[in-house]
């Protein structure tokens, strides 16, 4: 049953790579100080690493591989680069996930270790995409999104040899509690960019600390106060009854900067390409925004609005990729379908957020179609080529769940205050005197205002 399953899914999946590209060490070939044009990449990070604790970023590892596997099967003629980052000075990416991942034409590029590594601070390294400037598009993912097929179409879309471009420079995806995600975005590096966003990021945080907890002003968030008509939009509810969803988005104010990860790298994201940039285009469910700015440059207006699937005509990602839209997947609360799995983006890609991501899994072959037994027959052709000594037969689920996202051993998989407040301390050196003396400004600023 199992050489029926490697035999079906090698007529899907079988790719026989070029000579795997050399090891990218050399910055002037990296970073490009002339802009290029249709030339692509996409990207993962892989941070926090010990060398000597390999289990806790292995299943991301090897998740980078079968994303890359699939992509280059499927036809996709863009770069792959993966942004390493070791949690401590000195220590070494292994020399055997050096070879699998070059053998796989994967491009390595090391960003240095963070004086204090922990989910949130991680959460911004993702934007040293914008270094990467010998591209003219890149499109991050997360270590844990699967595409399911070429995705090369919105690099087109944005960047078309001759027509006129449907998409924007920048493209994000509304989530289903929040206006972008930070799992899946694509940019523009230019040069300087990275540095300006980095500066958005020390003026919020510096600004933050002084600030009552939790540490974030959410009218005026990154930087922009949301006013009518403008608001952000998201994609949960949309099964709901038409009147429960009116009265369910009626509570939610839209116009303040409230969503999950805000204060991370969902609410840098949205304030970047739309409010500093202003130059995005935003998929809402069947929609896609396209936001630009007026003459002045000054403000942001939505430009027009186009149809997901009108934009998609022409791509098909074939069986795979259409197979997600009749997913279930349970909960405590029941079955649920994934939101949004209709459109022509969202399906063509799956994101295994928390617990969901297969090497946090017991082991099972079946139909190809599910997305988990998809992960493990693909790790099981790239074992096979590549001679991966893992037997993820035997994973459980149980140790694999230590993944290394911080200093904790048992780290928490999202952003907190707490992880917030204690980078910017470190980051600016902060005494217990000064934050004392900020809390009693703010102590008597909330007793004046009464």
């Amino acid at each position: 049953m199992i050489t029926a399953i490697f035999l079906s899914l090698s007529t899907i999946l079988l790719w026989r790579p070029n000579e795997p590209k050399p090891l990218l060490n050399n910055k002037k070939e990296f970073f490009s100080s002339s802009l290029p044009r249709r030339k692509w990449a996409y990207a993962f990070l892989l941070s926090g690493i010990e060398s000597q604790e390999s289990m806790r970023y292995r299943g991301a590892l090897y998740n980078v591989m079968i994303a890359t596997h699939i992509l280059r099967e499927s036809g996709s003629i863009a770069d792959v680069v993966v942004m390493v980052q070791m949690r401590t000075e000195g220590d070494k990416f292994p020399d055997d996930d050096i070879h699998r991942l070059t053998a796989l034409g994967i491009r390595i590029h090391y960003l240095p270790p963070l004086p204090d590594s922990n989910f949130y601070s991680i959460q911004f390294e993702k934007f040293n995409i914008l270094a990467l400037l010998k591209y003219s598009r890149v499109l991050y993912m997360d270590s844990d999104v699967m595409p399911l097929c070429n995705l090369d179409y919105l690099f087109d879309l944005s960047e078309p040899s001759e027509a006129k471009p449907l998409l924007k420079e920048n493209v994000i995806l509304a989530g289903s509690h929040e206006p972008c995600s930070g799992g899946f975005f694509m940019l523009r590096p230019k040069p300087g960019e990275l540095e300006r966003l980095r500066k958005v990021i020390r003026d919020r945080e510096w600004k933050g600390i002084q600030q009552p907890w939790p540490h974030f002003d959410e009218k005026e968030g990154w930087g922009h106060v949301i006013e009518s008509p403008d608001h952000w939009q998201y994609i949960n509810d949309k099964d709901v009854d038409p009147k429960k969803r009116r009265e369910i988005r009626a509570a939610t104010n839209l116009n303040s900067w409230e969503w999950y990860g805000v204060f991370a790298d969902q609410g840098l994201l949205y304030y970047w390409v739309k409010y500093f940039q202003k130059n995005v285009s935003i998929v809402i469910e069947d929609e896609i925004e396209n936001w630009s700015s007026r003459v002045n440059g000054e403000t942001v207006y939505l430009e027009h609005t186009i149809k997901n699937s009108t934009a998609a005509e022409g791509y098909n990602c074939g069986k795979l990729a259409a197979a997600s839209r009749q997913q279930r997947h349970s909960n405590k609360y029941g079955d649920y379908v994934y939101i949004g799995r209709e459109l022509q983006i969202h399906r063509d890609i799956v994101h295994f957020t928390g617990n969901a991501k297969p090497w946090l899994k017991e082991y099972f072959l079946g139909d190809l179609t599910r997305h988990s037994q998809l992960w493990f027959s693909s790790f099981n052709l790239l074992a096979a080529k590549y001679n991966i000594k893992d037997d993820i037969t035997k994973w459980k689920g149980g140790r694999q769940k230590k993944v290394l996202m911080g200093n904790e051993k048992e780290a928490s998989l999202f952003p907190t205050h707490f992880m917030m407040r204690t980078s910017i301390i470190k980051k600016f050196n902060i005494s217990d005197e000064q934050l004392k003396l900020w809390d009693l400004q703010n102590a008597k600023r909330k007793e004046q205002s009464r």
